[in-house]
Order: structure tokens, then sequence, then C-alpha cells
């Protein structure tokens, strides 16, 4: 029996979220499993490292040096980008070992065992042995996250978070869109080189090939995978500008439909329609949402008849790949939808499987009037992505949505859409909203889900509904959130939604950080997608990366006055006190609020505006030395009351003042109990519940 004993970095991996995909696609698993492994072994072999053997979905390696395993763990990571479920989990630890009979067994195992299994989705923990072979080299950044007892394991360990220069998730995965952006802007080589730099560091390598690209014209490889689309508005050809819904309606409804083609990366609804009405080049467009083809097209209605026209085109070059014209009437509607569907898988070389080929035929509703009813309404309940939402686009929306449900009772989505009307109108007025509606909103919700309970759209719109009753059941409502999620994983909006839950309402921002990032991905135009991953960044003390998403943030919004000022307030609170001062010197007039703010933290009381005086940042500096009894007591109730404040206390600056004080450190620890009991009861959404 050949048996040794000797000193090496353990790396243990695993795939996030494979056992329910298991149970609910087998076929998909394993070809999960067979990508998982062909990306790791020849890295695992390039960084001399040695693949020891698989459990289940996870891997087990072994590697001579620490940094051979720290590197691999980052090429790994890099590798799974772009390839849709395929997102690891990975723990590294450095300890003396036993290797015997080509398998490996020792504390070391146990411990980079326990550290993948706490590792965010995405991410790589490794114990303080690995810290401290890494921490002299500035291309390995590591971030303390906590020290913590592990099962099996007789002392404690100090657990961190490591990344690399040039592969951390949000540039590999964002910043080819960014960098694009600020390459447009750009008119000489010299320039496009500094703004993409100066954003971008951590892709420097992939910033230079987008200049090359523009210096030369077209170029036949275009950095975008091979397997993504994008849908442009549909133009609406009509005599009549109010059919424009029907337009619009037929580009969402292809965009649902590609979704649900496996392997197909397809971006969403508002980076896609940000260009409606905008003149620029098919070229630039495929960049900036970084898909390799683009679907266009034009619709003209008249009467129960209909003219669509579809052109397919390969984004890098402009070239038109095929193009089909539909002459149909109005009952054929969804028969286009599934043609075009069709033609897209098989361009793509897609196998349908049965259950995805009931998808692409399943038909909302027979009744073609309450379909364009619905359609009707979902334009006017989605305006808001293209400018400020009024009350009477609601009210237009819930019109139409019950226009639906008249002509059909068993309109599924008309219900839910109807549902979310009043889940609008709520947010905007919250305090006089009748309860009577809450109640009629949740029943319209409920009607949803009994007839069609595996709607994506239904699901959030019944979890929405949960949760702003009078009294809410949060269990229940992220039941619903986390099904709408496994409904449509790839979805930018049930990423978005599940995502903010979590770092909003549940306090677990690290947690949201994967579901911001795979919106983002989806739909890298959204503004919101990066104000949230800012916030979250933000409160788990990651400020360098919440400033760069709050300045994504500001470049790819039309609502500067919103963005912008939720870039402010976090300067504020990280103490960029003089960089705030200039931006609100050249904007006389405007953010009188954050002015307020901002003299609070500096502690110049005498300046704040009298009707902002009673706002926590002034009782905050009130008392520099000791929380003042009234702003404790404020806090205390919400986090009494199940508000998840933890990681705000613990990571804002604004508090750093207090961290002495025995009455803060009691509430800090309050918070922190109940953060933990979020984290044990939420923090994994692996599984239903």
């Amino acid at each position: 029996m050949s048996q040794s004993r000797q000193l090496a970095a353990i790396m243990f991996t695993d795939i996030a979220g494979y056992t329910a995909l298991m149970g609910a696609d087998e076929k998909k698993a394993f070809e999960l499993l067979r990508k998982n492994r062909e990306i790791q072994k020849p890295l695992i072999k390039q960084y001399n490292g040695t693949w020891i053997k698989e459990l289940g979905d996870g891997v087990l390696a072994s590697f001579n040096t620490v940094t051979d395993a720290v590197m691999c763990a980052g090429a790994i990571h890099h590798a799974c980008i772009g390839i849709d479920g395929l997102r690891l989990r990975i723990g590294i630890h450095l300890g003396e070992v036993v290797f015997e009979n080509h398998d490996v067994f020792g504390d070391g195992v146990n411990i980079a065992s326990r550290l993948q299994a706490l590792a965010p989705i995405g991410g790589t923990y490794v114990s303080e042995a690995i810290y401290k072979n890494v921490s002299n080299k500035k291309e390995i950044l590591t971030e303390f996250i906590r020290e913590e007892t592990l099962k099996n394991v007789s002392e404690s360990v100090r657990i961190y978070e490591l990344k690399l220069i040039g592969t951390l998730s949000y540039d590999a995965e964002i910043a080819q869109h960014l960098k694009k952006e600020n390459i447009r802007k750009s008119n000489t080589k010299q320039k496009i080189l500094f703004a993409s730099l100066a954003l971008f560091v951590l892709a420097a390598a992939l910033s230079w090939y987008f200049i090359v690209y523009q210096e030369q014209g077209t170029s036949s490889d275009f950095d975008a995978p091979e397997k993504s689309i994008a849908v442009l508005p549909f133009v609406n050809m009509s005599s009549d500008p109010q059919q424009e819904y029907f337009s619009d309606g037929l580009s969402e409804e292809l965009i649902n439909m590609f979704t649900k083609l496996p392997g197909l990366k397809v971006i969403g609804r508002t980076s896609s329609f940000a260009f409606k009405g905008k003149n620029e080049d098919l070229i630039t467009i495929g960049q900036k949402l970084g898909v390799a083809y683009l679907l266009e097209g034009s619709v003209r209605k008249s009467g129960n008849t209909i003219r669509i026209t579809a052109q397919l085109i390969k984004a890098s070059d402009g070239t038109h790949l095929w193009s089909e014209t539909f002459d149909r009437v109005m009952n054929d509607i969804f028969k286009v939808q599934s043609e075009i569907s069709r033609m897209i898988a098989q361009k793509f070389e897609i196998e349908i499987s049965p259950e995805a080929n009931a998808k692409i035929n399943e038909t909302p509703t027979d009744n073609v009037e309450a379909y364009e009813q619905f359609q009707k309404g979902y334009y006017f309940m989605y305006k808001k992505y293209f400018n400020t939402h009024l009350n009477e686009d609601f009210e237009k929306a819930k019109k139409f949505f019950e226009k639906a449900i008249e002509l059909d009772p068993n309109y599924a989505e008309a219900y839910a859409g109807l549902a979310e009307v009043y889940d609008e109108l709520r947010n905007k007025n919250e305090q006089e909203f009748p309860k009577d509606l809450l109640i009629l909103k949740e029943q319209l919700a409920r009607k949803a889900l009994q007839l069609k309970p595996n709607s994506s759209f239904v699901n959030t719109a019944m979890a929405w509904a949960i949760m702003h009753r009078t009294d809410p059941k949060f269990d229940s409502c992220f039941y619903y959130l986390k099904k709408a999620y496994f409904l449509a994983p790839a979805d930018p909006l049930t990423n978005l939604n599940l995502g903010s839950t979590l770092s909003l309402d549940l306090g677990l921002h690290a947690e949201s950080i994967p579901f911001f990032l795979a919106s983002i991905k989806a739909d890298p135009l959204d503004p919101t997608n990066y104000a949230h991953l800012g916030n979250a960044y933000a409160m788990t003390g990651k400020y360098a990366e919440a400033k760069k998403a709050f300045q994504t943030c500001t470049e790819v919004t039309n609502d500067m006055f919103h963005f912008e000022a939720t870039l402010l307030r976090w300067q504020i609170n990280f103490g960029e006190y003089d960089k705030v001062q200039k931006k609100l010197d050249a904007r006389p007039g405007l953010y009188n609020l954050l002015r307020s703010q901002l003299y609070a933290a500096k502690g110049e009381l005498e300046k704040v505006d009298i009707a902002f005086r009673y706002d926590n940042l002034v009782l905050l500096y009130t008392n520099r030395n000791k929380i003042s009894k009234e702003l404790l007591a404020r806090i205390e109730k919400r986090v009494d009351n199940g508000s998840n404040n933890f990681n705000w206390l613990n990571n804002i600056n604004l508090f750093n003042v207090y961290r002495k004080d025995p009455d803060f450190k009691r509430l800090l620890e309050k918070a922190k109990k109940n953060y933990d009991a979020n984290l044990l009861k939420y923090g994994n959404i692996s599984t239903l519940g």
C-alpha cells in the first residue's frame, strides 16, 4: 500500500444549485457536469495540480504550491463565465495530508471541503494558511470574512475571500459592455485607451481587443458568445401610431420564447429596447449588448391582417443572414412567433427538447382580442422603462387588463398583470392605498396562480401580493420568488427580484451579488441592476467595487438625477466629502437633501436644513462619543421588527464614532443574530424549501 505524508494545497470545487437542476432537468445536469470536467481537468494540469477524484458534482484536487492552487481557482471561475448554469463554489486550504493509492486524507481535506460549502456562488474561500502565502502578491487580492468553527475541526478557522486581478466576476461578466460604451464615445485611440484603462483596469487586455477592432473596422473575431442574440424593438409600420403596443408586444414575446431555447444567451427587454427610436448602426448595438446576432423587424397591422418581417443579422459585420415575411391573420400570431423561434433554433443548431417544444407552442389565450388587450395593458404598464411613469399610464393598463379578463376569464397573465398594476399603484401611494384593494390584489394573483402555476410572471405577481399585505408572510413571498427564478433562471427580472429581496429585505448583501451579476449579464444597459449591485457591494464594505457599479449606473441611465444622487449618497457615507462638495457646487438648486446629509456627516449641523433636522444622520452627530438614546431606539425598533441592519451598522463609516460604545455594540450583536438567522434560513436558494 503506497502512502506518503506531505504538505499540500487542497482545492474543493462544487457546482452551485446542481442538486435542484438534477431534479428538474437530468439531461442538462449531466451536460453541465461534462462541461465542468472538461474545464477543470486541463486547468488543474496546467497549474501543476493533481486531479484526485470527483465527488458527485464536486472535484477534489491537490497542488504542490499555494500560488498554483490559487491561480487555478481563478482560471476555473473565469472559464465558467458564459456557460449557463455553471457557477462554482471553491474552497482551498494548505495543510499536511496523507496520500494513499491516488486518494488523499486528513484535516486539510476536511477544511477545504467546509470552506467550499461556505463560499458564495462564483467565489473562493481560503484559510489563513493560504492567505499568509499570497498576501504579498499584487495580482492576488484577499479580504477577511470571519472566524468560524467548522464541523469536525477542533480549532476555529479564519476565512478569507480570494480574488485575482483579471478574474473578478464583476469585470469578467460585465466589463465588456461598459468599455464598449466608452470606446463609442472616444474619438481617438489615446482617448479610447485612457477611458478603458480608467474604468476597467481589470479588463485591460479585453479593452485592447476592442481598440484594435475599431481601428481595423469589421473583424471575423467578434467578442460575444456564438449562441447569443438580442431582439431589437420591431418597428410599427401601421398607419396608426397607437399600434405601437403590438410591435413592442411581439418583440417582448420573441424575447420570452428565445429564453426557452437551451444554451442561447438572450438579452433582456430593457437593454434591447434602449435602442428604440435611435439611429445607431447595428455593429455598435451588437458591441454594446455583447451578442453575436441581432433580430430586427417590422409589423404592419390592418384590421385582422398582419404583415411581420423579421431579419437575422450578424452583429460583427452587419451581414443579413436571412429575412422572412409573414402575411397572416391575427389568429395566427402565436404560430408566427413559434415559427421564428424554430428558425432561430435551427440557425444556432439548437435541439428543441419536448419540454421546450411544448413551451414554444403554448398560447396564453385562445382569444386574440383578449391578447391584444393584454398587450396594450403591458405596454402602458412598462412605459416606466422609457420615461417618467405617470399614474394615468397605470390607469390605462388597469382598464386593458380588466378588458382582457372580461374577454377570457381564464387568461392567467391578465390577472397577474392587473395584480401588478395594483402593486405599482400601492408603491406610489403606500400610506393611503385602500386595504380592500390589497385584498383584491392578492385574490387576482392567486387566481392567476391557480390557472398557470408554472409561470415565472405569475409567481412573481404572487410574491409581491404577499409581500405587500397588511400582514406580510415573508416565507411564502420568498418561496414564490425562488420558484419564479427556477422557472426562468436566465431572466434578468427574476434575478433582480431575488437579489433585491435578499439584499434589501434580508440584509444578505453578499448572497445577492451573484443574482445582480446574472441580471447584468442578460440586461447590461439596465441602470437598476448596477444601482442594486453597488448598494450590495457597499453594504459589504467593498467600496471600490461599489463605486465602479454606481459610476456605471450613471453612464447607462437616462435618469441621471436619481442615480447620481445614489452615488453621491454613498460617497458621503464613505467620507469623500470634498468630491461630493465639488459636485454639489456644480449643481446649484439640486440635491438639497444631499447637502443636508453632507453637512450632518461633517458635523456642521448649523447648516442643515430645518426639514432634515430630525433625520438619523443629524441625530448621529449630536454626540460623537455615545449614540443618542433617540437614535438607538429608532434603529433598535427596526432591528426588533425584523429589518436587517447588520451590514449597514457594521460597514458604514458614519458609525465609526460609536464602535466602542457599549450600547452600539449591543445593538450590533442583536442585528448580527438576525443576520445569522436570515443567512441560515434564506442564504441557500438551491432548494425551494
